[in-house]
Protein backbone atom coordinates (compact mmCIF):
# COMPACT_ATOMS: atom_id res chain seq x y z
CA UNK A 1 0.00 0.00 0.00
CA UNK A 2 0.78 3.16 -0.81
CA UNK A 3 1.64 5.76 1.82
CA UNK A 4 -1.13 7.52 2.37
CA UNK A 5 -2.82 4.17 2.84
CA UNK A 6 -3.70 2.91 6.44
CA UNK A 7 -5.08 -0.62 7.20
CA UNK A 8 -6.50 -2.07 10.46
CA UNK A 9 -8.34 -5.22 10.71
CA UNK A 10 -10.62 -5.54 8.01
CA UNK A 11 -10.75 -2.16 7.13
CA UNK A 12 -8.53 -0.42 4.56
CA UNK A 13 -8.32 3.59 4.30
CA UNK A 14 -7.28 5.49 1.09
CA UNK A 15 -6.07 8.80 1.70
CA UNK A 16 -5.68 9.68 -1.60
CA UNK A 17 -9.01 8.30 -3.16
CA UNK A 18 -10.79 9.20 0.11
CA UNK A 19 -11.98 5.75 0.19
CA UNK A 20 -12.65 3.47 3.24
CA UNK A 21 -13.29 -0.27 2.47
CA UNK A 22 -13.85 -3.10 5.03
CA UNK A 23 -13.59 -6.31 4.03
CA UNK A 24 -13.41 -5.27 0.67
CA UNK A 25 -16.36 -3.59 0.47
CA UNK A 26 -16.87 0.45 -0.30
CA UNK A 27 -18.33 2.28 2.68
CA UNK A 28 -20.44 5.63 2.10
CA UNK A 29 -18.78 8.43 4.28
CA UNK A 30 -19.54 12.27 4.19
CA UNK A 31 -16.62 14.29 3.96
CA UNK A 32 -16.44 15.43 7.08
CA UNK A 33 -16.48 12.12 8.59
CA UNK A 34 -13.88 10.75 6.32
CA UNK A 35 -12.15 13.75 7.47
CA UNK A 36 -12.87 13.11 10.75
CA UNK A 37 -11.36 9.37 10.40
CA UNK A 38 -8.23 10.40 8.90
CA UNK A 39 -7.41 12.93 11.33
CA UNK A 40 -7.85 10.66 14.47
CA UNK A 41 -5.79 8.03 12.96
CA UNK A 42 -2.64 10.32 12.31
CA UNK A 43 -3.00 12.00 15.69
CA UNK A 44 -3.12 8.27 17.03
CA UNK A 45 -0.84 8.99 19.13
CA UNK A 46 -2.69 11.50 21.81
CA UNK A 47 -6.37 12.66 22.56
CA UNK A 48 -7.49 14.63 20.23
CA UNK A 49 -9.90 17.61 22.12
CA UNK A 50 -13.11 17.71 20.11
CA UNK A 51 -12.42 21.75 19.94
CA UNK A 52 -9.23 20.45 17.76
CA UNK A 53 -11.14 18.08 15.40
CA UNK A 54 -14.19 21.14 15.33
CA UNK A 55 -11.53 23.89 13.64
CA UNK A 56 -9.38 20.49 11.87
CA UNK A 57 -12.42 19.36 9.76
CA UNK A 58 -15.26 22.25 9.89
CA UNK A 59 -12.82 25.02 10.07
CA UNK A 60 -14.72 28.72 10.93
CA UNK A 61 -17.64 27.05 10.27
CA UNK A 62 -20.17 27.87 13.47
CA UNK A 63 -21.45 23.77 13.98
CA UNK A 64 -22.34 22.61 17.17
CA UNK A 65 -21.05 19.73 18.97
CA UNK A 66 -23.76 17.30 17.97
CA UNK A 67 -22.16 17.13 14.74
CA UNK A 68 -19.28 16.14 15.57
CA UNK A 69 -21.46 13.12 17.64
CA UNK A 70 -23.03 12.57 14.37
CA UNK A 71 -20.01 12.17 12.00
CA UNK A 72 -18.10 9.61 14.87
CA UNK A 73 -21.25 7.60 14.85
CA UNK A 74 -20.89 7.62 11.01
CA UNK A 75 -17.20 6.85 11.23
CA UNK A 76 -17.78 3.89 13.45
CA UNK A 77 -20.42 2.62 11.73
CA UNK A 78 -18.11 2.23 8.40
CA UNK A 79 -14.77 0.76 10.30
CA UNK A 80 -17.16 -1.97 12.16
CA UNK A 81 -16.97 0.09 15.40
CA UNK A 82 -19.79 1.68 17.84
CA UNK A 83 -20.18 3.51 20.98
CA UNK A 84 -19.94 0.22 23.34
CA UNK A 85 -17.16 -1.85 22.08
CA UNK A 86 -15.26 1.48 20.88
CA UNK A 87 -12.35 -0.92 19.45
CA UNK A 88 -11.32 1.50 17.23
CA UNK A 89 -12.66 5.29 18.07
CA UNK A 90 -12.62 5.97 21.99
CA UNK A 91 -14.11 8.59 23.40
CA UNK A 92 -12.08 10.27 26.27
CA UNK A 93 -15.31 11.90 28.18
CA UNK A 94 -14.29 15.66 29.11
CA UNK A 95 -11.58 15.67 27.00
CA UNK A 96 -12.01 14.01 23.12
CA UNK A 97 -11.15 11.21 20.53
CA UNK A 98 -9.09 8.44 20.08
CA UNK A 99 -7.87 6.54 17.27
CA UNK A 100 -7.05 2.85 18.62
CA UNK A 101 -7.12 0.25 16.19
CA UNK A 102 -4.13 -1.61 15.31
CA UNK A 103 -2.49 -0.27 12.61
CA UNK A 104 0.41 -2.65 11.58
CA UNK A 105 3.94 -1.29 12.33
CA UNK A 106 5.27 -2.00 8.49
CA UNK A 107 6.99 1.29 7.39
CA UNK A 108 4.94 2.81 4.83
CA UNK A 109 1.79 1.21 5.76
CA UNK A 110 1.77 2.54 9.63
CA UNK A 111 3.56 5.91 9.46
CA UNK A 112 2.03 8.77 6.87
CA UNK A 113 4.88 10.08 4.43
CA UNK A 114 5.94 13.87 5.48
CA UNK A 115 3.40 15.17 3.38
CA UNK A 116 1.04 18.05 4.11
CA UNK A 117 0.79 18.10 7.77
CA UNK A 118 -2.97 20.01 8.12
CA UNK A 119 -3.93 20.73 4.82
CA UNK A 120 -7.23 21.99 3.75
CA UNK A 121 -9.90 19.50 2.11
CA UNK A 122 -11.15 22.77 0.39
CA UNK A 123 -10.32 25.75 -0.51
CA UNK A 124 -10.69 28.16 2.36
CA UNK A 125 -10.53 31.10 0.27
CA UNK A 126 -14.53 31.26 -0.40
CA UNK A 127 -14.97 31.68 3.36
CA UNK A 128 -13.38 35.03 3.12
CA UNK A 129 -15.66 37.88 2.19
CA UNK A 130 -13.93 41.29 1.60
CA UNK A 131 -10.94 40.62 2.47
CA UNK A 132 -8.56 40.66 -0.95
CA UNK A 133 -6.37 42.84 -0.64
CA UNK A 134 -5.48 41.46 2.84
CA UNK A 135 -5.05 38.37 1.27
CA UNK A 136 -3.08 39.39 -1.44
CA UNK A 137 -0.51 41.53 1.21
CA UNK A 138 -0.33 38.31 3.32
CA UNK A 139 0.59 35.82 0.48
CA UNK A 140 2.70 38.67 -1.07
CA UNK A 141 4.64 39.03 2.58
CA UNK A 142 5.40 35.20 3.04
CA UNK A 143 7.10 34.90 0.05
CA UNK A 144 9.23 37.61 1.03
CA UNK A 145 9.64 38.06 5.02
CA UNK A 146 10.57 35.01 7.64
CA UNK A 147 7.76 35.89 9.86
CA UNK A 148 4.05 37.01 9.06
CA UNK A 149 2.05 37.96 11.95
CA UNK A 150 -1.61 39.15 11.63
CA UNK A 151 -2.70 41.68 14.29
CA UNK A 152 -6.52 42.75 15.61
CA UNK A 153 -8.90 42.72 17.77
CA UNK A 154 -10.88 39.33 18.86
CA UNK A 155 -13.45 38.41 16.19
CA UNK A 156 -12.05 40.62 13.46
CA UNK A 157 -11.12 37.03 11.50
CA UNK A 158 -7.64 36.78 11.89
CA UNK A 159 -7.75 32.28 12.18
CA UNK A 160 -9.53 32.75 8.85
CA UNK A 161 -7.52 34.80 6.46
CA UNK A 162 -4.33 33.01 7.84
CA UNK A 163 -6.11 29.70 6.84
CA UNK A 164 -6.94 31.06 3.44
CA UNK A 165 -3.31 32.55 3.16
CA UNK A 166 -1.40 29.40 4.06
CA UNK A 167 -3.97 27.41 1.89
CA UNK A 168 -2.31 29.24 -0.91
CA UNK A 169 1.27 29.37 0.20
CA UNK A 170 0.95 25.99 0.91
CA UNK A 171 0.77 25.16 -2.58
CA UNK A 172 4.25 26.12 -3.00
CA UNK A 173 5.61 23.92 -0.68
CA UNK A 174 6.41 20.41 -1.02
CA UNK A 175 4.52 19.73 2.35
CA UNK A 176 1.80 21.63 2.32
CA UNK A 177 1.08 24.05 5.51
CA UNK A 178 -0.22 22.82 9.39
CA UNK A 179 -1.99 24.64 11.58
CA UNK A 180 -1.16 25.18 15.40
CA UNK A 181 -4.04 26.17 18.05
CA UNK A 182 -2.81 27.78 20.56
CA UNK A 183 -6.25 28.80 22.54
CA UNK A 184 -6.15 25.48 24.68
CA UNK A 185 -2.35 25.64 25.32
CA UNK A 186 -2.33 27.18 28.85
CA UNK A 187 1.64 27.55 29.91
CA UNK A 188 4.86 28.19 28.16
CA UNK A 189 6.18 24.61 28.28
CA UNK A 190 3.39 23.45 25.92
CA UNK A 191 3.84 25.48 22.82
CA UNK A 192 6.92 24.01 21.26
CA UNK A 193 4.84 20.91 21.73
CA UNK A 194 1.86 22.02 20.29
CA UNK A 195 4.02 22.96 17.27
CA UNK A 196 5.78 20.12 16.89
CA UNK A 197 2.52 17.93 16.83
CA UNK A 198 0.47 20.15 14.36
CA UNK A 199 3.78 19.85 12.31
CA UNK A 200 4.35 15.75 12.39
CA UNK A 201 7.19 15.96 14.22
CA UNK A 202 6.07 12.30 15.97
CA UNK A 203 9.56 11.68 17.42
CA UNK A 204 8.21 12.26 21.32
CA UNK A 205 11.64 11.82 22.87
CA UNK A 206 13.25 15.41 21.16
CA UNK A 207 14.32 17.59 23.54
CA UNK A 208 13.02 21.40 22.77
CA UNK A 209 16.27 22.32 20.66
CA UNK A 210 15.95 18.96 18.36
CA UNK A 211 12.25 19.63 17.76
CA UNK A 212 12.76 23.20 16.70
CA UNK A 213 15.33 21.86 14.54
CA UNK A 214 13.16 18.97 12.98
CA UNK A 215 10.04 21.73 12.84
CA UNK A 216 12.30 24.00 11.03
CA UNK A 217 13.19 21.52 8.81
CA UNK A 218 9.79 21.27 7.20
CA UNK A 219 8.60 22.84 3.89
CA UNK A 220 5.57 24.36 4.53
CA UNK A 221 3.48 27.11 5.62
CA UNK A 222 3.51 27.07 9.95
CA UNK A 223 0.02 29.32 10.96
CA UNK A 224 0.37 29.62 14.96
CA UNK A 225 -3.01 30.80 15.84
CA UNK A 226 -3.84 32.67 18.61
CA UNK A 227 -0.19 33.55 20.56
CA UNK A 228 -1.14 36.62 22.54
CA UNK A 229 -1.35 34.91 25.68
CA UNK A 230 1.69 32.59 25.65
CA UNK A 231 3.20 35.35 23.01
CA UNK A 232 6.57 35.63 24.74
CA UNK A 233 6.97 31.91 24.20
CA UNK A 234 5.84 32.25 20.91
CA UNK A 235 8.00 35.05 20.29
CA UNK A 236 11.54 33.03 21.55
CA UNK A 237 10.57 29.87 19.33
CA UNK A 238 9.71 32.08 15.87
CA UNK A 239 12.69 34.16 16.33
CA UNK A 240 15.03 31.08 17.14
CA UNK A 241 13.39 29.19 13.74
CA UNK A 242 14.04 32.56 12.18
CA UNK A 243 17.68 33.12 12.99
CA UNK A 244 18.63 29.35 12.38
CA UNK A 245 17.47 29.76 8.96
CA UNK A 246 14.44 27.18 8.66
CA UNK A 247 12.45 26.07 5.82
CA UNK A 248 9.23 26.56 6.64
CA UNK A 249 7.46 29.92 6.89
CA UNK A 250 5.69 31.12 9.72
CA UNK A 251 2.41 33.09 9.67
CA UNK A 252 1.07 33.71 13.13
CA UNK A 253 -2.23 35.32 14.61
CA UNK A 254 -2.06 37.68 17.89
CA UNK A 255 -3.51 40.59 19.47
CA UNK A 256 -0.32 42.04 19.21
CA UNK A 257 2.74 41.55 17.06
CA UNK A 258 5.48 39.24 18.58
CA UNK A 259 8.32 42.20 17.89
CA UNK A 260 10.80 39.33 16.24
CA UNK A 261 13.25 41.18 14.19
CA UNK A 262 12.22 40.58 10.19
CA UNK A 263 8.93 40.26 11.30
CA UNK A 264 5.86 42.11 9.02
CA UNK A 265 2.93 42.95 10.33
CA UNK A 266 -0.59 43.01 8.98
CA UNK A 267 -3.20 44.89 10.63
CA UNK A 268 -6.88 43.62 10.11
CA UNK A 269 -9.42 46.14 10.69
CA UNK A 270 -12.95 45.53 10.57
CA UNK A 271 -14.87 44.70 7.54
CA UNK A 272 -16.51 47.62 4.96
CA UNK A 273 -19.77 48.66 5.48
CA UNK A 274 -21.21 46.99 2.48
CA UNK A 275 -19.23 43.91 3.12
CA UNK A 276 -20.25 43.60 6.34
CA UNK A 277 -23.98 43.31 5.32
CA UNK A 278 -22.95 40.90 2.73
CA UNK A 279 -21.81 38.59 5.14
CA UNK A 280 -24.63 39.35 7.91
CA UNK A 281 -27.41 38.29 5.37
CA UNK A 282 -25.36 35.59 4.14
CA UNK A 283 -25.38 33.76 7.54
CA UNK A 284 -29.22 34.94 8.10
CA UNK A 285 -30.72 33.12 5.17
CA UNK A 286 -29.03 30.00 6.48
CA UNK A 287 -31.20 30.97 9.90
CA UNK A 288 -34.06 32.42 7.74
CA UNK A 289 -33.95 31.86 3.88
CA UNK A 290 -36.56 34.44 2.76
CA UNK A 291 -34.59 37.21 4.90
CA UNK A 292 -33.62 39.85 2.86
CA UNK A 293 -31.56 43.16 4.21
CA UNK A 294 -33.63 45.45 2.08
CA UNK A 295 -36.70 44.73 3.23
CA UNK A 296 -35.56 46.49 6.47
CA UNK A 297 -34.70 50.15 7.54
CA UNK A 298 -31.30 51.55 6.37
CA UNK A 299 -30.95 52.94 9.52
CA UNK A 300 -31.86 50.44 11.24
CA UNK A 301 -29.20 47.90 9.37
CA UNK A 302 -26.43 50.69 9.96
CA UNK A 303 -27.29 50.83 13.85
CA UNK A 304 -26.87 47.06 13.96
CA UNK A 305 -23.62 46.74 11.51
CA UNK A 306 -22.13 49.60 13.75
CA UNK A 307 -23.12 47.61 17.23
CA UNK A 308 -20.92 44.33 16.27
CA UNK A 309 -18.08 47.11 14.78
CA UNK A 310 -18.50 45.26 11.80
CA UNK A 311 -16.49 42.17 12.96
CA UNK A 312 -17.05 39.09 11.06
CA UNK A 313 -17.30 37.39 14.17
CA UNK A 314 -20.49 39.72 15.75
CA UNK A 315 -22.04 39.58 12.35
CA UNK A 316 -22.45 35.90 12.57
CA UNK A 317 -23.38 35.26 15.83
CA UNK A 318 -25.97 38.04 15.39
CA UNK A 319 -27.23 36.40 12.36
CA UNK A 320 -27.96 33.66 14.33
CA UNK A 321 -30.38 34.95 16.74
CA UNK A 322 -32.97 35.61 14.03
CA UNK A 323 -34.14 31.99 14.35
CA UNK A 324 -35.62 33.25 17.55
CA UNK A 325 -36.57 36.81 17.44
CA UNK A 326 -37.28 39.30 14.44
CA UNK A 327 -34.98 42.02 13.18
CA UNK A 328 -35.77 45.03 14.82
CA UNK A 329 -36.29 43.37 17.87
CA UNK A 330 -32.51 41.92 17.02
CA UNK A 331 -31.46 45.55 16.16
CA UNK A 332 -32.85 46.78 19.80
CA UNK A 333 -31.78 44.69 21.64
CA UNK A 334 -28.04 44.72 20.47
CA UNK A 335 -28.24 48.92 20.97
CA UNK A 336 -27.47 47.93 24.76
CA UNK A 337 -26.53 44.68 25.09
CA UNK A 338 -24.35 43.65 22.49
CA UNK A 339 -22.71 41.39 24.92
CA UNK A 340 -25.55 39.18 24.69
CA UNK A 341 -24.43 37.19 21.56
CA UNK A 342 -23.35 33.83 21.69
CA UNK A 343 -21.83 31.57 18.84
CA UNK A 344 -24.35 28.17 18.32
CA UNK A 345 -21.01 26.22 18.03
CA UNK A 346 -20.18 24.33 21.60
CA UNK A 347 -16.84 24.16 20.84
CA UNK A 348 -16.36 27.57 20.29
CA UNK A 349 -13.88 27.81 23.48
CA UNK A 350 -13.51 31.47 23.82
CA UNK A 351 -15.32 32.71 21.42
CA UNK A 352 -18.88 31.25 22.61
CA UNK A 353 -19.75 34.78 23.30
CA UNK A 354 -18.70 38.00 22.59
CA UNK A 355 -18.11 38.89 25.83
CA UNK A 356 -15.40 36.29 26.27
CA UNK A 357 -14.02 37.26 23.27
CA UNK A 358 -12.99 40.73 24.89
CA UNK A 359 -12.58 38.54 28.76
CA UNK A 360 -9.90 37.03 27.01
CA UNK A 361 -7.48 39.95 26.23
CA UNK A 362 -8.42 41.74 29.63
CA UNK A 363 -7.66 38.71 31.69
CA UNK A 364 -4.21 39.61 30.49
CA UNK A 365 -3.54 42.62 31.52
CA UNK A 366 -2.17 43.90 35.26
CA UNK A 367 -4.96 45.53 37.41
CA UNK A 368 -3.61 48.70 36.66
CA UNK A 369 -4.18 47.98 32.58
CA UNK A 370 -7.56 47.08 33.56
CA UNK A 371 -8.53 50.12 35.24
CA UNK A 372 -6.87 52.46 32.60
CA UNK A 373 -9.10 50.89 29.81
CA UNK A 374 -11.89 50.80 31.99
CA UNK A 375 -12.06 54.22 32.32
CA UNK A 376 -11.29 55.04 28.59
CA UNK A 377 -14.52 53.50 27.60
CA UNK A 378 -16.00 56.17 29.30
CA UNK A 379 -15.45 58.03 25.77
CA UNK A 380 -18.29 58.00 23.15
CA UNK A 381 -16.45 58.29 20.03
CA UNK A 382 -12.84 59.25 19.23
CA UNK A 383 -10.46 61.36 21.36
CA UNK A 384 -7.01 63.11 20.98
CA UNK A 385 -4.14 62.61 23.55
CA UNK A 386 -5.29 65.84 25.63
CA UNK A 387 -8.52 64.87 26.14
CA UNK A 388 -7.50 61.14 27.64
CA UNK A 389 -4.91 62.65 30.07
CA UNK A 390 -7.76 65.26 31.37
CA UNK A 391 -9.98 62.84 32.02
CA UNK A 392 -7.86 59.49 32.51
CA UNK A 393 -5.41 58.69 35.74
CA UNK A 394 -2.70 56.81 34.86
CA UNK A 395 -0.97 54.15 37.27
CA UNK A 396 1.40 56.89 38.94
CA UNK A 397 2.05 58.93 36.04
CA UNK A 398 0.38 60.10 32.81
CA UNK A 399 -2.26 57.54 30.63
CA UNK A 400 -0.94 57.50 27.41
CA UNK A 401 2.27 54.93 27.78
CA UNK A 402 -0.55 52.46 28.85
CA UNK A 403 -3.28 53.35 26.05
CA UNK A 404 -0.48 53.31 23.90
CA UNK A 405 0.36 49.71 25.16
CA UNK A 406 -3.29 48.83 25.03
CA UNK A 407 -3.59 49.78 21.25
CA UNK A 408 -0.80 47.32 20.78
CA UNK A 409 -2.98 44.95 22.17
CA UNK A 410 -5.79 45.57 19.41
CA UNK A 411 -8.42 46.55 22.83
CA UNK A 412 -7.97 50.73 21.35
CA UNK A 413 -8.09 51.72 18.17
CA UNK A 414 -5.97 54.19 16.73
CA UNK A 415 -5.71 56.28 13.81
CA UNK A 416 -3.42 59.40 12.24
CA UNK A 417 -5.45 62.37 11.04
CA UNK A 418 -2.97 65.60 10.21
CA UNK A 419 -0.02 63.99 12.21
CA UNK A 420 -2.36 63.92 15.42
CA UNK A 421 -3.46 60.41 16.75
CA UNK A 422 -7.30 59.98 17.64
CA UNK A 423 -8.24 56.74 19.79
CA UNK A 424 -11.42 54.99 20.02
CA UNK A 425 -12.96 51.81 21.55
CA UNK A 426 -14.69 49.56 19.54
CA UNK A 427 -18.65 49.06 21.18
CA UNK A 428 -17.92 45.25 21.69
CA UNK A 429 -14.58 45.66 23.63
CA UNK A 430 -16.46 48.58 25.83
CA UNK A 431 -19.76 46.32 26.30
CA UNK A 432 -17.17 44.56 28.74
CA UNK A 433 -14.45 47.39 29.59
CA UNK A 434 -17.42 49.87 31.08
CA UNK A 435 -17.52 47.50 34.03
CA UNK A 436 -14.00 48.04 34.99
CA UNK A 437 -14.10 51.87 35.71
CA UNK A 438 -13.03 53.51 38.54
CA UNK A 439 -15.47 55.46 41.08
CA UNK A 440 -15.81 59.21 39.25
CA UNK A 441 -14.61 58.25 35.90
CA UNK A 442 -17.88 59.56 34.30
CA UNK A 443 -18.03 62.56 36.37
CA UNK A 444 -14.86 63.53 35.74
CA UNK A 445 -15.59 62.93 32.27
CA UNK A 446 -18.45 65.42 32.47
CA UNK A 447 -16.74 67.83 34.02
CA UNK A 448 -13.81 68.30 31.84
CA UNK A 449 -15.86 68.62 29.02
CA UNK A 450 -18.65 71.26 30.05
CA UNK A 451 -15.09 73.37 30.73
CA UNK A 452 -14.49 72.82 27.13
CA UNK A 453 -18.12 73.66 26.07
CA UNK A 454 -17.76 76.75 27.75
CA UNK A 455 -14.76 77.54 27.00
CA UNK A 456 -14.96 77.36 22.93
CA UNK A 457 -18.40 78.48 23.05
CA UNK A 458 -17.12 81.98 24.29
CA UNK A 459 -15.07 82.00 21.02
CA UNK A 460 -17.35 81.20 18.48
CA UNK A 461 -18.27 84.98 18.15
CA UNK A 462 -14.43 85.74 17.63
CA UNK A 463 -11.30 85.74 14.95
CA UNK A 464 -11.17 81.78 17.05
CA UNK A 465 -14.21 80.85 15.45
CA UNK A 466 -13.78 78.34 12.69
CA UNK A 467 -11.17 76.66 15.38
CA UNK A 468 -13.48 76.84 17.89
CA UNK A 469 -16.47 75.38 15.96
CA UNK A 470 -13.83 72.34 14.72
CA UNK A 471 -13.19 71.55 17.96
CA UNK A 472 -17.24 71.21 19.10
CA UNK A 473 -17.36 69.40 16.04
CA UNK A 474 -14.94 66.80 17.27
CA UNK A 475 -16.08 66.03 20.62
CA UNK A 476 -19.69 66.10 19.51
CA UNK A 477 -19.92 62.57 20.67
CA UNK A 478 -18.74 63.42 24.19
CA UNK A 479 -21.04 66.43 24.61
CA UNK A 480 -23.81 64.52 24.04
CA UNK A 481 -22.85 61.25 26.33
CA UNK A 482 -21.70 63.90 29.67
CA UNK A 483 -24.94 66.01 29.52
CA UNK A 484 -27.30 62.57 29.45
CA UNK A 485 -24.93 61.58 32.28
CA UNK A 486 -24.82 65.06 34.18
CA UNK A 487 -29.07 65.13 33.28
CA UNK A 488 -29.10 62.24 35.42
CA UNK A 489 -26.37 62.86 37.98
CA UNK A 490 -25.39 66.49 38.43
CA UNK A 491 -28.60 68.93 36.80
CA UNK A 492 -26.40 71.79 37.58
CA UNK A 493 -23.48 70.66 35.51
CA UNK A 494 -26.37 69.41 32.62
CA UNK A 495 -27.28 73.20 32.85
CA UNK A 496 -24.09 74.63 32.66
CA UNK A 497 -23.49 73.03 29.54
CA UNK A 498 -26.85 73.89 28.10
CA UNK A 499 -26.10 77.10 28.73
CA UNK A 500 -22.96 77.30 26.90
CA UNK A 501 -24.14 75.47 24.21
CA UNK A 502 -27.17 77.36 23.73
CA UNK A 503 -26.51 78.47 20.05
Amino acid sequence: MGSDTYAFGEVRVDVGAREVRRAGELQHLEPQAFDLLVTLIRQRDRVVPKPELLDEVWGDQFVSESALTTRIKELRRAVGDDGTRQQVVKNVRGRGYRFIGEIPDDGDRSTPSPGPPTVARHDPRTALRGRQEELNTVSGALAEYPLVTLVGPGGVGKSTLARAAAWAAGQQHEQGSAFVRLAAVTRDDEVVDAIRRAARVRDTSLDDDDSLAAIGGRDAVLVIDNCEHVIGEVARVARRLVDDGARCALLATSRERLGVPGEFVVQLEPLSHDDAAALFEERARAVRPDFRLTDHDPTAVDQLLDAVDRLPLGLEMAAGRLGGMTFDDLTALLSDHVDVLRSADRGADRHRSLGSVVEWSTDLLTAAEQVVLGDFSVFAGPVGVDDIEAVIEGPGGPAMPVIADLAERSLIAVSVDDRHGRYRMLSTVRSHAHHLRSAGSERRHAEFFADVAEQEAALLYTADELRADRRLDDIAMELRSAHRWARQEDPSLAARMSTALDY
